[in-house]
Formats: structure tokens, C-alpha cells, sequence
């Protein structure tokens, strides 16, 4: 039941055309694509950003091992008489390090009190963006509560969001 909707030239194209025609939902954009361009189509289109896909889920379970090993050492540190716990604990997992050319992963071991400087500045850069969000959207709440409105559409104007890089960075992912 495909619509003869000419197929868009990217994924991404046909992911922003189903978003600007109502579809706002992961769900629902997939259906539409499924609908408008055919699976065939879509599979096709998936194929073509087979890489990307699998970096990133391949990022995924690499923070995942990471998680697991950091929990694994914070139960030893709990257990362990002095509460710390092994370095060697860290030993299998991989951790990311940002740098100018956007990050890499690194075995933890062998990470520099440098690295892990950088690390921390960039949990902080995202903290304070996640922060200056989190601020926007309790002021639009008040506002809300203030005006009796019960949908944001109810309120002529709003305070503008917070910007700066690391916000808008954090907002984009």
C-alpha cells in the first residue's frame, strides 16, 4: 500500500519531509516512510547509512561495557575495606576522550590525568547546558501556571531558550 510519492534522494530528506508533513513520532515517521516510499525503499536507504548505524551502536556498547566495569569497581570499593577498588577493575572497558578532532575511544588504562581533565570539562560543558534547559523550562512552566494556561499554546510569547554552544551541541543530539 505505497503511495507513488517520487522517493526523496536521502534518508535524512525523507525523515524531515515526513516530520514537516505532522508525523512526530519515531513510530509514526517510519510508518509514513514505509507508507509514502515502499520497505523495499527504506531498507535500501537504511543501507546506505549502514556505517553510521554501526558506529553507533557499536559507541553503545562500548558506554555500556564501560558502565558495567564502573559499576563492577564501585561494588568492589564498596566491599573493599578501604572503599576503593582496583584499577585493574577498568581493564576491559574503553572510554571516550573529547579532543579538537571530536573524541576518541580509549582503552581506560591508559587514559592521561590530561584525558580525564577533558573528560570532566566536557561533562561539566553539558551539565551547565542541561542546567540552563532545565532553568528555561521550569521559567515556561511558572509562566504557564501564572497565566492559568493549560497547553503552552495558551501563552502569546515565551522567554527564548537558552543558546550558546554547548547548549544548542547538547539540544542537537
Amino acid at each position: 500500500m505505497t503511495e507513488t510519492a517520487a522517493p526523496p534522494a536521502t534518508l535524512d530528506g525523507a525523515i524531515e519531509d515526513a516530520v514537516e508533513s505532522g508525523h512526530h513520532d519515531p513510530i509514526t515517521v517510519v510508518d509514513a516512510l514505509k507508507t509514502r516510499h515502499g520497505l523495499p525503499w527504506l531498507k535500501k536507504a537504511v543501507g546506505a547509512k549502514a556505517e553510521d548505524f554501526a558506529r553507533d551502536r557499536a559507541r553503545e556498547i562500548l558506554n555500556l561495557t564501560r558502565r558495567k566495569v564502573e559499576r563492577k569497581a564501585r561494588i568492589e570499593a564498596e566491599e573493599s575495606p578501604n572503599g576503593r577498588a582496583k584499577t585493574a577493575t577498568l581493564q576491559p572497558a574503553q572510554v571516550w576522550i573529547p579532543d579538537a578532532d571530536g573524541g576518541s575511544f580509549t582503552a581506560y588504562l591508559d587514559v592521561t590525568a590530561a584525558d580525564l581533565r577533558a573528560k570532566a570539562a566536557w561533562y561539566r560543558r553539558r551539565a551547565e547546558a542541561f542546567t540552563a534547559y532545565a532553568a528555561w523550562l521550569y521559567d515556561v512552566a511558572d509562566e504557564m501556571d501564572a497565566a492559568g494556561a493549560t497547553v503552552l499554546a495558551e501563552l502569546e510569547e515565551i522567554p527564548p531558550p537558552p543558546s550558546g554552544a554547548s547548549v544548542d551541541d547538547l539540544l542537537d543530539t
